[in-house]
């Protein structure tokens, strides 16, 4: 019996790791087929009332084609900058700029920020157009 105990155990012990040899490779970086961020998400912390703050998103054309950014949007309280009217060639690295500007922002407290990206390139799977994101966190203080 004890015997027994020892192959079942020893079984699932073998059987867990497999698995978390195949979970580990399931987690590592993809490649966008269009363009791929360095850092797709900033944790700005504790911002005080009136504080500035700049992130700089900086991504690569990861796609075959040059791609060119039609509109980058986000919230009230954020400037955006980005390669406008610019084609960004396979391999080529760009960034766009988000710039949080604190008194622009009505309610303290945590924040969860989306800025949206339309790429003029549709998508060839589904032909709809390419959308991505990037995003940023922050706990608004006075």
């Amino acid at each position: 019996m004890k015997f027994n105990l020892v192959v079942k155990v020893s079984l699932f012990w073998l059987v867990l790791g497999a698995l978390s040899c195949t979970a580990t490779k399931k987690l590592e970086k993809v490649k966008d087929p269009f363009m791929t961020f360095e850092t797709p998400y900033v944790d700005l912390g504790v911002v005080k009332k009136g504080e500035k703050k700049e992130m700089l998103f900086y991504f690569t054309n990861t796609h075959a084609e040059p791609i060119e950014i039609e509109i980058v949007s986000g919230c009230n309280c954020s400037s955006i900058t980005w390669p406008e009217n610019k084609p960004i060639y396979p391999g080529q690295r760009d960034l766009i700029k988000v710039i949080y500007d604190s008194n622009l922002e009505e309610e303290l407290g945590p924040h969860n920020k989306v800025v949206d990206i339309l790429l003029k390139q549709t998508d060839p799977v589904n032909g709809y157009p390419v959308v991505k994101e990037i995003k940023y966190d922050l706990v608004l203080e006075n």
